[in-house]
Order: C-alpha cells, then structure tokens, then sequence
C-alpha cells in the first residue's frame, strides 16, 4: 500500500468516526480542469505574459510553478491560445 493510500483510507476512517460517510463522485471533470489549466493553452497564455522575467529569474520562481509555466515552451506561440478556441 503506498502512502498516499494509507493516508486516504485513514482519512475516510476519521470522517466515519465523525459520523460522515463517503460518496463516490466522478473525478473525470477534476482532471479534465487540471490537464487545461496546467498543460493546455492557458498556461501557455501565462508564459507568454511573463517569459522574459521567467527567463531572467528561473532560479527565483517557485519550482512548482516554473516547471507548470515552462512546460509551455513547446507550443508556438501564434497557436498558444487558439488551440483551445
């Protein structure tokens, strides 16, 4: 058992002892939402506002951040946004 799921499963516990019960729900849409704002033509958009500073001060920005932002470098930039238009 990994430990994410260890931590789940202990997680779902707790709530039942609290008198909670666990629902099911679609987590498709969630990770629909997730592929379009960190890998579609939205982060993209935010790479082109902020490309010169993240190329002055990659090492400044949170590393998070600057891999989802930097993971853009790869789309042209004429094709950045209507992609998803």
């Amino acid at each position: 058992m990994t430990r994410s799921l260890a931590l789940y499963d202990a997680a779902v516990a707790r709530l039942a002892r609290l008198g909670g019960s666990a629902v099911e729900i679609d987590y498709a849409p969630f990770r629909e939402c997730a592929r379009l704002l960190y890998g579609g033509p939205w982060v993209a958009e935010r790479l082109a506002a902020i490309e010169d500073f993240a190329a002055a001060h990659a090492g400044e920005m949170d590393p998070t951040v600057r891999e989802i932002v930097e993971g853009a470098r790869g789309v042209h930039r004429g094709r950045r946004l209507s992609r998803c238009l």
